[in-house]
């Protein structure tokens, strides 16, 4: 888990772009912590807390709500 969401904030500045290179700055400009890894670690406090999936995405959209998620219609289906 600990290499996905690093792997994450590496990739983040290059999500949208569709790189091919390989020499590229660790942790450089613009990288940062996205809806992945939000979402990786609800799930995983979901599956060790023996608790429901929707409460622990809820609880960690309301801590991190600027992580990049879909747009505005998947949020207000999130939370229903």
């Amino acid at each position: 888990m600990l290499g996905a969401i690093i792997g994450d904030i590496i990739g983040s500045p290059y999500e949208f772009s569709n790189c091919k290179w390989t020499q590229f700055t660790l942790f450089g400009y613009g990288a940062r912590c996205t809806d992945d890894s939000v979402l990786t670690v609800a799930t995983a406090e979901a599956l060790m807390g023996d608790r429901d999936y929707r409460p622990a995405y809820q609880d960690n959209f309301e801590r991190f709500p600027n992580a990049g998620y879909l747009g505005q219609s998947a949020r207000s289906r999130t939370l229903q």
